[in-house]
């Protein structure tokens, strides 16, 4: 048995996988996946945070990348024929994650309110035209 030393047996690495890939291909809640791999919604939680830090870390500087001077050209030069506007080197997007709302004390209630009264923080992605990632932002209140 593998134990981490709190009495529990420690979460596998391909089991963090799975949670975190079924997660983020089903947006299904912390609940539900927790039960479907037989851990609690907290360790849930905790592994999709912590499988998301290492996805970044590792992989975020290999695949997300601010384009060159000549890659920026290339795709001003594209977007200038596709749409008629001069300079722009990326198209920009984002979303809301919805969130639970934080507990009293810890932030103003209201403050991850978004404009639809849901708790959320905001993602923000800048793409090229063949998809490609230059740049990401996740984490403000929405």
């Amino acid at each position: 048995m593998n134990f981490s030393g709190g009495g529990r047996e420690a979460v596998s690495l391909e089991k963090k996988v799975l949670m975190l890939l079924e997660y983020m291909a089903h947006k299904g809640t912390y609940r539900v996946n927790a039960m479907k791999y037989g851990v609690q919604k907290s360790t849930m939680n905790t592994c999709i945070h912590d499988m998301m830090k290492q996805v970044i870390e590792h992989l975020g500087p290999v695949y997300i990348k601010w384009p060159t001077a000549e890659r920026q050209r290339e795709t001003a030069d594209y977007y200038a024929l596709l749409t008629g506007f001069p300079g722009i080197i990326g198209s920009v997007d984002g979303t809301h994650f919805h969130i639970k709302q934080p507990r009293n004390g810890e932030v103003p209630t209201d403050y991850y309110n978004n404009r639809n009264r849901i708790h959320s923080i905001v993602g923000q992605i800048t793409a090229l035209p063949d998809l490609s990632i230059t740049s990401y932002d996740v984490g403000n209140p929405g």
